[in-house]
């Protein structure tokens, strides 16, 4: 008999599948959380706030500098959630594969690459 448990612990999901007494674990991480928390959650709650389709098509519109179509409030929004210098070197450094990471660190992770 097989038997699946999921839980989510420590921000990556324990697979465990018995089989025929003997047990085999799978470590799949979820994604991976650079930003403290809070941070996130304020990045995230910016970028649905724009009802754009994805973080990659506002950092189109601040590479191409259309400031009209974001308007005012919403850039001095944008001022709050850009990347502090400490998140900037730790993002910088960040070797690994982009797609692992949360929402929120591969928007900053944009905005850091974007040339000035």
């Amino acid at each position: 008999m097989t038997a699946v448990f999921c839980t989510n612990h420590f921000k990556f999901l324990i697979m465990i599948l018995f089989q025929q007494a003997t047990c085999v674990c799978f470590f799949v991480f979820a994604q991976i959380n650079l930003l403290d928390n809070r941070r996130s959650l304020n990045v995230n709650v910016f970028l649905r706030q724009l009802r754009l389709k994805s973080h990659a098509e506002l950092v189109q519109i601040l590479a191409r500098g259309d400031s009209d179509a974001l308007g005012a409030e919403k850039l001095r929004c944008l001022q709050r959630v850009l990347p502090l210098d400490s998140e900037r070197q730790m993002l910088s450094a960040f070797d690994g594969d982009v797609s692992c990471l949360g929402n929120a660190e591969k928007f900053c992770l944009s905005l850091i690459r974007l040339p000035k």
